[in-house]
């Protein structure tokens, strides 16, 4: 309502075919989005199924927090190969044993303060996460976006580049937790789980050795069919394209 309020001129004409084609491109999307959900639920009740002997009372209940407290550690730690400083966040729990660590990878346009909470819930749990700032394609590169300081919302090397920067961390942790006074035998570097929002979770499934479908993308990327698009997801990953050609269809 406040865009049509403020709108700089005293009429306003609408195009009722083209927005009954955005709404049915809407409505495509959001068909799909339930028939994944339905299909993630219906492999989650199949594998439920295969476990219906766990008696789920002795569990903990995860919507509460646990027993450990944990300490923060913002880490700078600075990729000379690719000229990166990769400001992190490491939350250690206070446990005796070595903790098992999970990275959470962040979205497009935002940061590691947004998994504050998750990353504090975890570690009240015995885990030691780790949460990365990507710095192509954080909230910092956005604010320089809408500051017309940047050009792109994020380079295609962002594909790249986030999973790099999780594996370049890691490594700094283990020499870390050989001799940094802060971490020192409190890691347990052979377990290791990610997940991430968004881009992030692009990023996690790249770290567990997935490829981009470079020939599903030519498919879906014609200019024709992105103008219309309001597929805002696809957009960014059409983006990896210029990958493949830099780099002669390299994995």
């Amino acid at each position: 309502m406040n865009v049509l309020r403020k709108y700089p001129t005293s009429s306003i004409r609408l195009d009722v075919a083209e927005t009954l084609e955005i709404a049915t491109e809407l409505e495509k999307l959001v068909n799909q989005t339930h028939r994944a959900i339905a299909a993630v639920s219906q492999q989650s009740k199949i594998e439920a199924a295969t476990i219906s002997q766990t008696n789920f009372s002795q569990l903990p209940n995860l919507q509460v927090p646990g027993k450990f407290k944990s300490q923060k550690y913002t880490l700078k730690l600075f990729d000379s190969k690719r000229n990166r400083l990769l400001l992190t966040d490491v939350y250690i729990p206070n446990v005796q044993n070595a903790a098992p660590v999970i990275v959470i990878s962040h979205g497009l346009g935002l940061d590691s303060s947004n998994f504050q909470y998750l990353a504090t819930h975890l570690s009240s749990y015995g885990f030691a996460v780790v949460v990365p700032n990507h710095p192509g394609s954080d909230a910092k590169q956005l604010r320089s976006l809408l500051n017309r300081q940047a050009i792109e919302v994020a380079e295609p090397s962002e594909f790249q580049d986030r999973p790099l920067d999780v594996t370049y961390i890691l490594n700094q942790l283990e020499k870390g937790n050989q001799s940094d006074s802060r971490f020192k035998g409190r890691l347990n570097l052979q377990k290791v789980g990610v997940f991430g929002q968004s881009l992030g979770g692009y990023t996690a499934l790249a770290l567990a050795g997935a490829k981009i479908n470079f020939q599903q993308l030519k498919q879906d990327c014609q200019p024709a069919a992105l103008q219309k698009s309001w597929n805002m997801s696809l957009l960014l990953q059409c983006r990896a394209l210029e990958l493949s050609i830099s780099k002669s269809g390299k994995d």
